[in-house]
Parts: C-alpha cells; structure tokens; sequence
C-alpha cells in the first residue's frame, strides 16, 4: 500500500516524535564541579582538624542530584559528595565527611554552578546540628541564619 505523499509526513513526524524523550522523562544533571578522583580539603569554622578527601565514584544522578558514594575505609576521613539543582533550590555542592578515628559525620554545602580549578576554594556552610531542612533556607535563598562556616578546597 502506498500512501499519499500528503500522508507521508505527518506519518513520519508521529513514527519520530515516539522516540524522542517526553517531558515527564528525566535528564540527567550535567556536574560542572566533581569528578571521581578529585582530592578536596574540607575546613571547619570551629577549628576541627581539616579532613582531606578524595571524591569516589559516581552512583547516581537522579531528580536533580549527582550523588558520588565510596567505601567506607577505617582509619581515614571517607567523604561522600553531591552536586544538585533545578526546582526552586540554587546549584549547590555538599562534601560529607566522615571524621576518622570516630565517624563523626559532618556536610560542607557551597553555592556554585561552575567549574573548580585546583587551589581554588569554594565558601561554604555547615551545622552542627544536621536534620531534615536545616539547609532548606540556604540554597533557596543564601541565608546563612543558624549555619557555620567552611570551606571547600579543591587540591588535586
């Protein structure tokens, strides 16, 4: 059966838009700052001994954030990293360091949507006391009511 060339475009157009990606599909967030491998010194205000960490490998990069988990390894700071935007929060980073020899776990987070050069430090705030919604305030608005701060440098 031959179909009209009047046909055959609309035909093709609907045949074609079937693969394209719908609205409701998920991109994945390009991370302009992290890669695995990365060594990044994480300071604190209060004068905790800084932690030197190594960003791991990339697990996921889902609803608006590229998570990087690595092994856990004792007798060292183990760190886990984040880069997230979209919605209504502004691009951020988080370092989460795991303090070695106690596993005292803390998080650094920097508004930035731009690449780090090495010896470049990144601004940064934490809290003392980490639960649902403490940083809510700082990365939809820059606020730094009630937060500490820290600093994030990329070494390597």
């Amino acid at each position: 059966m031959k179909l009209p060339f009047a046909l055959l475009t609309p035909v093709m157009m609907i045949l074609l838009g079937a693969c394209a990606p719908t609205a409701s599909q998920e991109q994945a967030l390009v991370d302009p700052v992290f890669a695995p491998g990365q060594v990044w010194e994480v300071a604190w205000e209060d004068g905790l001994k800084p932690s030197t960490v190594t960003i791991p490998v990339l697990h996921s990069n889902e609803r608006g954030m590229v998570f990087y988990v690595g092994e856990e390894m004792q007798g060292i700071d183990n760190a886990s990293a984040s880069f997230s935007a979209g919605g209504d929060i502004k691009p951020h980073i988080s370092i989460n360091v795991s303090k070695a020899p106690y596993g005292q776990k803390r998080d650094c987070n920097g508004l930035i949507n731009a690449p780090v050069e090495v010896g470049q430090t990144v601004q940064g705030v934490y809290a003392f006391q980490t639960g649902r919604g403490v940083y809510g305030d700082y990365v939809r608005t820059g606020s730094k009511k009630g937060l500490s701060n820290c600093t994030m440098k990329r070494l390597k």
